[in-house]
């Protein structure tokens, strides 16, 4: 069925309140954003746990596709991954129920791509066993080979993918905030130092950008 106005209601508030805190249109998300990205997500699956139909999958992909973005935007890679996976799933099932297209499609398949090799190589053969279901194949080796043209030209720890490193994070994250002193140019350095000590005492090694990529310079 299609969402509540209550629903309707709570999700309009919760996207109001991200977009509230934003400085400015392009802002990255915060740990700030986290419990209200997590509310929206326990609503969507709340409503895709009962009977689905059209609008249900419609209305759910594109706020899903919000809180992939915001949690790309964070640089948490392995959460949105998810996300896009289950964008694509629900396109899908809208197209096999339906024989609806999801607008944007294209996208979704890059973004996934890009999300799931951020940190190692993936060939990623669930998406295209789905993309082709979605998808003119021409297309969808287009987007692959677009993708990868632009493989990640930094190196990440791939730490950040376990899940003992996306329990504490957010909390992490707030501390270093509240600690840090410097801003601007150069800041990134003590924020990495500060988050490496952190990690440390969950007894998380994470090795920062920096020594990720020696030969890179940063700012």
């Amino acid at each position: 069925m299609a969402y509540s106005k209550e629903t309707e209601k709570q999700l309009t508030e919760l996207l109001g309140e991200i977009e509230g805190r934003k400085e400015h249109e392009y802002a990255a998300a915060t740990y700030k954003d986290i419990p209200a990205l997590k509310e929206i997500v326990r609503l969507v699956e709340e409503q895709l746990a009962g009977d689905s139909d059209k609008s249900t999958y419609v209305d759910s992909i594109a706020v899903l596709g919000y809180v992939a973005d915001r949690y790309d935007s964070l640089g948490r890679f392995a959460v949105s991954s998810k996300f896009y996976n289950q964008i694509l799933t629900l396109a899908l099932r809208l197209k096999q129920q339906y024989g609806t297209d999801t607008d944007g499609i294209d996208g979704y398949l890059y973004a996934a791509l890009q999300a799931r090799n951020f940190y190692v190589d993936d060939d990623c053969d669930d998406l295209m066993g789905i993309a082709v279901e979605l998808m003119n194949a021409d297309d969808v080796w287009r987007i692959i080979n677009e993708r990868k043209e632009r493989r990640r030209s930094l190196k990440h720890d791939p730490v950040e993918m376990r899940d003992e490193y996306l329990a504490v994070i957010d909390e992490i994250e707030e501390k270093v905030e509240k600690s840090r002193t410097t801003y601007g140019h150069g800041s990134c350095f003590e924020v990495w130092s500060l988050k490496k000590s952190y990690l440390l005492e969950h007894d998380i090694e994470w090795q920062t950008p920096s020594e990720l990529n020696p030969r890179v310079l940063f700012d």
